[in-house]
């Protein structure tokens, strides 16, 4: 009719982006499939076209087929799993619900290192000191060349020497890529057993305890006579006099040391008759050029002093100022070389 309606339009003109084909990789295991995140394609297009990624909606498809189709379009987009088959991606993407573009986005997956990634326990043995120890995550060389290297020592070589206790790391990456992988070695220092003894002795049978020093900070287990059959109690009971070899093995690695002990014993009685046989009366058990000073005293029932000897010496043939002593039961006082007594009885028999 004669009444005109008029009004105003506002229309919003946006330039529509041009996006370029991409590539999309990831990190994979050498015998595993690859697993894509895809929705990092949107924020690779957003920084292509500098807009804000909520303008872009993308819709993946297996081949350009299925996107012109609209079929099959991929719903698990975080962890989009793939072998080798599928090199490639077609993507639809909509920029500010109306401008539409279609690109193909390569799949490319890296290989991760090939290392194992679990912590490495090592022994470092001080005695090898300053000699140094090896450690690499590679176990093939051949490889070597196909990784980079970052040590938390600052070091960029496959391998490093040390010869310290502690915790070592490295960054092992796949030449020209992000796919990383780190691997730890703690290292432990440990040492030969340096040990002492100490021996109780209850009548003519023996306990020996072998005491290793602060300074050893191995763990160790302890044998007798012979490297073997190692336990781990350091005491050893029911000894008789005589000479033993003691060991001591570290847990960890780092050798047996050894000593030789001599478990003293105490005549019960002795028989000097001149047959050559139990003639005198002194102690057993000691070692040959021992350095110890033992003092023995023979004593009678009244507790007279019968004779005085060292262990250097032969010992007490039976006599007091060049006559016999009958048989009977004599009593000794032993003074070792720690300067503890030890008070006891025999019998002479004739």
């Amino acid at each position: 009719g004669e009444c005109p309606l008029i009004g105003v339009a506002r229309v919003s003109f946006n330039q529509s982006p041009s996006y370029e084909s991409l590539d999309l990789e990831t990190c994979r295991k050498i015998e595993d499939s690859a697993i894509f995140d895809l929705s990092e394609i949107k924020s690779q297009l957003s920084e292509q076209v500098n807009v804000n990624r909520n303008e872009i909606e993308v819709d993946y498809y297996r081949n350009e087929s299925d996107l012109e189709q609209n079929i099959n379009r991929l719903i698990n987009i975080s962890s989009f799993e793939t072998n080798d088959e599928i090199t490639s991606l077609s993507v639809k993407i909509t920029t500010y619900k109306s401008c539409e573009d279609n690109i193909e986005v390569k799949l490319i997956a890296n290989n991760l290192p090939a290392i194992h990634t679990e912590r490495e326990d090592l022994i470092y043995c001080l005695e090898d000191f300053p000699s140094t120890l090896t450690i690499s995550p590679t176990q093939d060389t051949s490889e070597e060349s196909e990784f980079d290297f970052l040590w938390s020592t600052g070091e960029t070589s496959p391998q490093i020497e040390i010869n310290a206790a502690g915790n070592y790391s490295v960054n092992v990456s796949t030449k020209n890529t992000s796919c990383q992988l780190t691997k730890t070695f703690a290292i432990r220092e440990s040492n030969l057993a340096d040990f002492n003894h100490t021996i109780e002795r209850n009548n003519n049978l023996s306990t020996v305890e072998l005491l290793v020093s602060t300074s050893s900070i191995g763990d160790y287990e302890f044998s007798i006579n012979e490297p073997k059959n190692f336990q781990d109690s350091n005491s050893f009971s029911n000894l008789r006099p005589g000479i033993y070899t003691f060991y001591a093995r570290d847990k960890y690695g780092c050798g047996i040391s050894e000593k030789t002990i001599a478990v003293l014993g105490v005549m019960e009685f002795f028989t000097p008759n001149g047959d050559g046989i139990n003639d005198v009366w002194q102690i057993s058990g000691q070692l040959q050029n021992s350095d110890e000073d033992i003092l023995l005293q023979v004593y009678d029932r009244y507790g007279k002093l019968l004779s005085s000897f060292s262990n250097r010496d032969m010992g007490w043939d039976g006599t007091y100022n060049g006559k016999n002593m009958p048989t009977d039961d004599y009593w000794y006082r032993i003074r070792l070389s720690d300067g503890t007594m030890e008070t006891g009885s025999f019998t002479l028999k004739r």
